[in-house]
């Protein structure tokens, strides 16, 4: 009875185990809060990995907030794809926390192969750091 009591509980342990890491190895998509400083210096984030199986990209905007507090008029930031050397992979998008869909944007022809990329996003304005709701799909 025990080895059977024994065994039930080592195997539910395992699976929730394989539940718990398995979605966190294939989650792809990350969603953060991060500072965006004022003078519209990029903020840099920790470099993924692409599959290369597509030739885009997405990001999305949530909401953006003065760091400062007071009336939050801020609604846009802006992101680009980059390489580990900061090579711009794609255009610069401006994202609108408005929008309710991810932005998809296109990677440069002859920059397809470039698997370890960063995702950088800066203010939409330089005179007001900013706080940002964002989340970025290396695809």
């Amino acid at each position: 009875m025990k080895k059977n009591k024994f065994f039930a509980t080592f195997l539910s342990i395992l699976i929730l185990s394989g539940l718990i890491l398995g979605t966190q190895a294939f989650a792809a998509s990350t969603r953060k809060t991060i500072y965006l400083s004022d003078y519209q210096i990029w903020n840099n984030q920790p470099g993924v990995t692409r599959t290369l199986n597509y030739s885009y990209v997405y990001s999305r905007l949530y909401s953006v907030y003065p760091v400062s507090g007071g009336t939050d008029t801020f609604t846009k930031a802006q992101v680009q794809l980059q390489d580990l050397a900061g090579t711009g992979l794609t255009n610069i998008y401006t994202l609108d926390e408005a929008s309710t869909s991810s932005t998809s944007m296109p990677i440069f022809e002859g920059k397809l192969a470039t698997s370890s990329v960063k995702f950088v996003f800066r203010g939409n304005s330089p005179s007001y750091a900013a706080y940002a709701d964002v989340s970025y799909d290396p695809k």
